[in-house]
């Protein structure tokens, strides 16, 4: 990745799940090793992933059954440099300052691209529409949620566009289905200051659309950028609007060999789905700590188990789920997850869902992308 109930459960079907979890729990792979059956009716029918490719966007090939719900998580380094800090941070904004569109996002010290520190809380870089000179005042660069900030953002006749993602069909089409969750992008810095472009994002979809053999992310401006995606197709998910429930993210420390992340709030149903996407700065192995599996262990870098995406059904109601991983050689490591209701799922009375629909980016042409990492 360099790149979420207190009521009682039908004891017929909790019994099954109890004796199910230990077999998940020693790593299964809904890539090589279809179909992988999580608990509560859901089941992982395919996934698929890709790790950073010289083509700009990246690519996986993917065909998901029509009407099944996806999950998809997308990282992306705004800044790219040499190893071993992969993803830089780019130039803070300056007042009374000319910029130029000569250049573009490839790296840290161009002209044209920025990644403000002030009023930026989704650490978004930006690229400048047009030449001139920046205001005497720093705008409001980024809302929380990170998905409902503006596209573009007006500097004294400087227009600067925010560098997001989208996520979109083999031919280019933006797969407006998907809603991001709602603290997507989750800037995960690992360590602190040195990869403060890596941004992550998590989206579902809830009914798949047809027509789909592959599913790409590309960036909203043309940049030097590390783009990874893991995206796996489930039957027995929600199937209507407003199936995500809680999100959640967190990074470790160095030198330490296990960490966990969880949900920011409660679960607002029974019997939801939990998904995680798990990685280190160096992409060691990874092993989740039940009672969350690996639904699907991602390969980069010659590790068969780093970058994974593991999972538990998550009970009751009012729970504040959590995912962990070990591993060793004392590196950083970075949790996103994300918790969905699922076919079998009911709601706590008065309960809200925090994920809304918005509309993804466009596509633009893309430069050299470097490879993928936590």
């Amino acid at each position: 990745m360099r790149h979420y109930a207190n009521q009682l459960i039908h004891l017929g079907w909790l019994i099954p799940l109890l004796f199910a979890l230990p077999a998940f729990a020693s790593g299964r792979d809904c890539v090589a090793s279809p179909p992988v059956t999580v608990g509560a009716g859901v089941i992982c029918t395919k996934a698929a992933n890709a790790f950073g490719n010289s083509s700009g966007s990246t690519s996986a090939t993917f065909s998901p059954t029509v009407g099944h719900g996806l999950v998809f998580f997308g990282y992306l380094c705004e800044f790219a440099v040499s190893s071993p800090n992969e993803c830089g941070k780019g130039n803070a904004w300056v007042a009374s300052t000319a910029y130029s569109t000569t250049n573009t996002c490839i790296n840290t010290g161009t002209s044209s691209c920025i990644q403000p520190i002030l009023n930026n809380p989704c650490n978004l870089a930006f690229l400048a529409e047009n030449s001139g000179t920046s205001g005497r005042s720093e705008p409001v660069w980024s809302t929380k949620p990170c998905q409902s900030s503006a596209a573009t953002v007006s500097d004294n006749g400087i227009t600067w566009e925010a560098l997001t993602m989208s996520i979109q069909n083999q031919s280019g089409t933006v797969l407006s289905c998907f809603t991001w969750s709602p603290n997507s992008p989750a800037a995960l810095q690992i360590p602190p200051g040195s990869n403060n472009s890596l941004l992550n994002w998590a989206a579902y979809c809830p009914s798949a659309p047809s027509g789909i053999t592959a599913i790409q992310i590309v960036p909203t401006v043309a940049t030097q950028t590390q783009a990874s995606l893991m995206v796996e197709d489930y039957t027995g998910l929600c199937a209507t609007a407003s199936c995500i429930d809680v999100d959640g993210y967190g990074s470790s420390g160095a030198g330490v060999t296990t960490f966990t992340a969880s949900a920011f709030v409660p679960t607002n149903y029974t019997n939801e789905l939990l998904v995680a996407i798990n990685g280190t700065l160096n992409d060691e192995s990874l092993t989740p700590i039940a009672p969350c599996f690996n639904i699907d262990p991602g390969s980069t870098e010659g590790n068969p188990n780093s970058n994974t995406v593991t999972g538990q059904i998550v009970i009751s109601i009012g729970t504040t789920p959590s995912c962990g991983v070990t591993w060793t050689g004392g590196d950083r490591a970075g949790i996103f997850l994300m918790s969905l209701r699922t076919a079998q799922s009911s709601a706590a009375a008065g309960s809200t869902v925090l994920a809304k629909t918005v509309t993804l980016a466009k596509s633009t042409k893309l430069g050299t992308v470097c490879h993928q990492n936590l």
